[in-house]
């Protein structure tokens, strides 16, 4: 093999080191916009992230928004309201019905009407409409009866003072909760 020999002319090879230094260059733009492509997308994600935890926050919100928004009702009234529904009333229809209850028996059975008069009865001892329409609108939940809420009150009065780690088991804690509200009502009637 003989000596090596320059393969190129000086102005290839200066054309060659320009092509060389440009790509270079690129390769530094495009290494730049992919840094920054980077740093918004983890921006984003962290964005996201935010956003799912104020979602999360703000249906947990809505919730209990909704829970407190619902109308206590009695028992009878309830009932009255599922029969109703049943029947295949709407709440407007239930509420315009009120008025007219006689002129219905046609058109529902007198379970329906009982139904109507009930809820009409209670919309009347309120004075007004609203608290019925918020609790056709925004739901109900069922009045506790006296014995049912001091039952509630005594179970939780005996969980906090003598089970506080939740070592004693449910049913003794009702049993004697029962045996306390029996002792309650005999005293008061």
């Amino acid at each position: 093999m003989g000596p090596y020999k320059n393969v190129y002319t000086a102005a290839e090879y200066k054309q060659l080191q320009e092509l060389n230094e440009a790509a270079l260059e690129q390769n530094k733009i495009l290494k730049r916009q992919m840094e920054d492509a980077c740093s918004k997308l983890a921006k984003h994600a962290q964005d996201l992230i935010e956003l799912r935890n104020d979602k999360a926050m703000l249906l947990q919100q809505i919730e209990r928004s909704l829970y407190e928004q619902k109308v206590e009702l009695p028992v009878d009234v309830a009932i009255s309201l599922g029969y109703c529904r049943e029947a295949g009333m709407s709440n407007m229809h239930i509420i315009a019905s009120l008025d007219v209850i006689p002129q219905l028996f046609r058109d529902y059975c007198s379970s329906v009407l009982n139904s109507l008069t009930v809820i009409r009865d209670y919309s009347k001892k309120l004075g007004s409409d609203d608290r019925l329409l918020e609790a056709l609108v925004n739901g109900y939940t069922i009045e506790q009866t006296p014995a049912e809420k001091l039952t509630a009150k005594v179970e939780g009065l005996l969980k906090e003072w003598f089970d506080p780690d939740g070592s004693l088991s449910a049913e003794h804690i009702h049993q004697v909760t029962q045996q306390i509200v029996e002792h309650a009502e005999e005293l008061i009637t």
